[in-house]
């Protein structure tokens, strides 16, 4: 449920508003407009102290109130980036969240102020100050009672900000999308269940095609296929257009999403960590959040999304480590685990991209813990075959507030991959190491001649703790950084 409702702008600090946040930082040039406050701006850092506020709690609720009500003190970073002002709006929202204050008014910095915020700097602490409050209940009998606080962003360049404001909520609400499919359990959100969902999308404009298995028979996607088929839940293959540029939606940019909707390891099962294990679809989750966003933004841009979606899960007619499977490249591929069946159902996806034309094809999936070794829950891992892509990718994570770590390509780790009885195998030699780096060498074999990058998010699609700026569990992390690529093109 989204915290805030309605959402006004003003030039004016409502008079019926009982809380304030304000803005300001050390060298006093990140304040708030209090030209309508009897509040003296020197005093606020000194205040902010004594409050309580740190690097890690960046907003603090004041404890008395004058003739104004009362203040969210909120201290603007002195290492100013995207990630840094979602994390204060985070802050922002956690000091409101225990009051019970519901005429709440931010009252921005003037912008035209030489070293004030920028306008995409109130945009990411919207993102950060929106997304804190998001909540799963859908299964709770007891549902959590969710103040529904009237907000007024007052603000001097109101048409400039309220579409910064726009844009963020469009970011957040995707995001929750993300979340939502993302937490719901693997008996409800199967992979038929996961792709109705997407078709209840249409009335945001886009359009929506799903293949059943005989579909998928037909287009020879052999390597999905085997990985779906030890369960009894059938696989899908969704396509999501959003034709923001054309009607035919010709030469768009491709993005492929893994939706295991729930892996044991297959045959190969695994020995931890199951309840973890319906979050295997989060690359899947990111790309329909983020073909969300784009429609509410209306982004003139040509965006397909693919989303694979199957279960892995052992049985009579599962495939079995060391069988010989094909794939719609025409690959033979030889399994040497079940367990690295994320890249399998790719490879047949990334492969129908290829048909599309694609003026890029950008893959995100929960694909290697090897991934979490080498960069944590900060950062995933980007792999890419053409540098301006690399850079574009990059741009668009820095604007999109979401941190990325590039990782090599080299013919050294492609030879790993290679299978003296079929054309290529599943997993690289025990012992061999660099197990990210070879998944991703495995997915290039399938992207043919077309730019084409892959996002390794199995680090940061969902957290075990609180980060400071999302709760435990699914973070929604690719829909910004997807939304601005989008952009570009």
């Amino acid at each position: 449920m989204f915290p805030f409702s309605p959402i006004h702008a003003a030039s004016a600090r409502p008079s019926d508003s009982d809380l304030s946040v304000l803005f300001f930082n050390k060298s006093h040039s990140c304040i708030s407009d209090l030209s309508h406050l009897a509040t003296d701006p020197t005093a606020l850092p000194e205040q902010a102290s004594q409050l309580g506020l740190s690097d890690k709690n960046r907003a603090v609720l004041t404890t008395a109130s004058d003739g104004n009500g009362h203040f969210i003190l909120a201290q603007c970073p002195e290492q100013p980036s995207a990630h840094a002002y979602r994390q204060l709006g985070a802050s922002i929202y956690y000091a409101l969240k225990p009051t019970s204050f519901n005429e709440v008014a931010i009252i921005w910095p003037d912008l035209t102020v030489e070293k004030s915020l920028e306008k995409s700097d109130c945009m990411h602490i919207c993102q950060g100050f929106y997304g804190a409050g998001y909540q799963f209940a859908t299964h709770l009998s007891d549902k959590p009672e969710i103040l529904v606080r009237e907000l007024t962003h007052v603000v001097q360049q109101r048409q400039v900000l309220m579409r910064q404001f726009d844009y963020a909520e469009a970011i957040v609400l995707g995001q929750h999308v993300t979340k939502d499919l993302m937490h719901e359990p693997p008996n409800v959100l199967t992979p038929d269940n996961f792709a109705k969902r997407i078709q209840k999308m249409t009335s945001l404009g886009l359009q929506v095609d799903v293949m059943d298995e005989a579909q998928l028979k037909a287009e020879n996607m052999h390597a999905l296929l085997s990985v779906g088929q030890g369960s009894s839940q059938p696989s899908r293959l969704v396509t999501i257009r959003w034709c923001g540029h054309s009607a035919d939606c010709a030469d768009p940019l491709a993005l492929v999403g893994k939706g295991v909707c729930f892996d044991s390891g297959g045959i190969n099962i695994k020995l931890s960590q199951l309840t973890d294990m319906k979050y295997d679809m989060g690359g899947a989750a990111s790309i329909v959040g983020a073909m969300h966003a784009m429609a509410r933004l209306k982004v003139p841009t040509n965006v397909v999304g693919i989303v694979a979606l199957v279960e892995n899960m052992p049985g009579g007619n599962a495939y079995r480590p060391s069988d010989i499977i094909g794939s719609r490249a025409g690959k033979s591929i030889e399994v040497l685990n079940t367990d690295a069946e994320g890249r399998l159902i790719l490879a047949d996806a990334i492969d129908y991209a290829c048909d599309l034309k694609p003026r890029a094809i950008v893959d995100l999936a929960t694909l290697t813990g090897a991934v979490i070794v080498g960069l944590g829950h900060e950062y995933a891992g980007l792999f890419c075959n053409q540098d301006a892509l690399t850079d574009n990718i990059k741009r668009a994570a820095k604007d999109g507030g979401e941190k990325l770590w590039q990782l090599p390509l080299d013919p050294a780790y492609d030879r790993m991959m290679d299978s003296t009885i079929a054309d290529v195998s599943n997993l690289s030699a025990p012992g061999s190491g660099a197990g990210s780096i070879t998944a991703a060498q495995f997915l290039q074999r399938f992207a043919r001649d077309i730019p084409w990058a892959h996002i390794d998010i199995a680090g940061t699609a969902w957290i075990s703790a609180h980060n400071g700026v999302h709760a435990k569990g699914a973070t929604g992390y690719g829909v910004a950084t997807l939304v601005e690529l989008a952009k570009q093109y």
